[in-house]
């Protein structure tokens, strides 16, 4: 019955998201935590406004953060067995000038002197990975002239931040575009 409840308060904070693909994506990767006794908590503040990022492009930074941190979780939890493993997602807005999309995980801490490093094409704390990940999503966040962020502590864990500029429609009007 919890379980059923849980997916239902899942269900109804993507509706609100008023973004099915992005709505999707979340689902998939709740589905795959709950397969792996993970605990993951979507907050949906706000609906998913208009932006320079395409969907497809969402998805690509969203997804590959998701699984950074259910990886990371699973790599700080895996000999605690009384620990579970906690990731969880927030969709905000700032200042109704920015879509914030946080991505945290409770138990993994990347050292200070690795924050640069980790978004470098190349670099990979994982064995046999190619380290594409992080930087491609820097790459797509750079063009949509957004804002990446990692804050990262043994008290308070790591959090991902992305901030990703609203387009309004007087930025639509400014720039000779047809609004509505």
């Amino acid at each position: 019955m919890n379980e059923l409840c849980a997916d239902l308060d899942v269900s109804q904070t993507l509706i609100h998201l008023n973004n099915s693909s992005i709505a999707g994506l979340l689902q998939s990767k709740y589905e795959a935590a709950k397969k792996r006794n993970l605990s993951f908590h979507i907050e949906v503040k706000h609906l998913m406004p208009k932006t320079s990022m395409q969907n497809y492009e969402l998805i690509q930074v969203i997804g590959n953060l998701l699984d950074n941190a259910f990886d990371a979780e699973f790599e700080a939890t895996k000999n605690q067995d009384s620990i579970v493993p906690q990731v969880s997602v927030r969709i905000s807005q700032l200042l109704n000038s920015f879509l914030v999309i946080s991505v945290h995980n409770e138990h993994s801490v990347i050292p200070k002197h690795k924050h640069s490093l980790i978004f470098k094409e190349g670099y990979s704390t994982k064995y046999k990975h190619t380290g594409l990940g992080l930087a491609s999503i820097k790459k797509v966040i750079d063009k949509a002239q957004g804002r990446l962020e990692v804050n990262s502590s043994e008290k308070n864990g790591t959090t991902f931040s992305i901030f990703i500029p609203i387009i309004t429609d007087k930025i639509i009007e400014k720039e000779g575009g047809q609004v509505g």
